[in-house]
């Protein structure tokens, strides 16, 4: 079962309307993890956790 399928199941279960900006929010999101190796690299100096916990 997809995350998109899943997530549509439960909207419908709650009926919950659609989301204002879920066409800008959830690409955006997805982005956010795509980081470059020296991103990564400085995240593992750092500790492994990003500024934001």
């Amino acid at each position: 079962m997809s995350h998109l399928f899943e997530f549509q199941q439960i909207r419908a279960v709650l009926d919950v309307p659609y989301l204002e900006k879920i066409d800008v929010a959830v690409p955006t999101n997805l982005k956010c993890g795509n980081c470059s190796e020296e991103a990564v690299e400085r995240l593992h100096e750092l500790g492994g956790k990003s500024p934001q916990g």
